[in-house]
């Protein structure tokens, strides 16, 4: 396969050398190979899979963000063959890793990729291209949301559709105001009213949702409580 420049270089060469149908052929010839070399490069760069719908709620458990308790749900559908393994990525402060369950899939690994730490799941079964399954990760987090300010980030890995945000505060202790930042522009929204709700518990649920979000862009969700 040939990349742009190149063909482009060798295409010159040829017309000083070829005339007729033979030119064409090969004109021809070098343009399927750009092409070729265009998806390649365009398959390894969308992943191996993309996001259908990614779903994280935050359960504060606690008034004083002892315990914290993540669920996730992530639907997804792969977009190459052969997948057999889920790499799942978190960070912040505390114990993290209190707890930790999926399904499906087996956590095999727990590793330190730069700032974030990162779990390998095999899925103990061969995915194809098209295939959809949907991801269902438990996470308790202990001694992680001890302040006044506090914030949960999320970055987008994968091609998303859908994705949102959850906080459900202990009834104890309210949320007094939120905003949500773009990492890439530093640009800060502030969250209204109507993204606050009271369950029948007497909880209080924050949520924040986004469609279409910018692919490596991390978006990070504000509070004071």
């Amino acid at each position: 396969m040939i990349p742009t420049q190149l063909g482009d270089r060798l295409g010159a060469t040829l017309r000083m050398l070829l005339t007729g149908d033979t030119l064409e052929l090969v004109q021809k010839a070098i343009q399927a190979a750009k092409e070729a070399y265009g998806s390649l490069v365009k398959g390894r760069s969308q992943g191996l899979y993309e996001v259908l719908r990614h779903d994280t709620t935050l359960h504060l458990v606690d008034a004083r963000g002892d315990e914290a308790i993540v669920q996730r749900v992530e639907s997804v559908r792969f977009l190459q063959d052969y997948v057999s393994a889920f790499t799942d990525y978190a960070w912040g402060d505390g114990d993290i890793f209190a707890e930790y369950r999926c399904s499906p899939g087996v956590p095999v690994d727990f590793y330190q990729d730069g700032s974030r730490r990162a779990v390998l799941i095999s899925l103990r079964e061969t995915k194809r291209r098209g295939e959809e399954l949907t991801f269902r990760i438990h996470r308790l987090i202990r001694g992680g949301f001890l302040s006044a300010e506090e914030c949960w980030e999320t970055e987008v890995y994968h091609r998303t559709k859908e994705l949102s945000v959850a906080v459900l505060f202990p009834r104890e202790r309210r949320c007094r105001s939120a905003t949500v930042t773009q990492r890439s522009t530093s640009v800060t929204v502030a969250l209204g009213a109507e993204r606050f709700r009271f369950l029948e518990d007497g909880r209080q649920e924050l949520t924040w949702e986004l469609a279409n979000p910018r692919l490596h862009e991390r978006y990070s969700l504000k509070w004071r409580w």
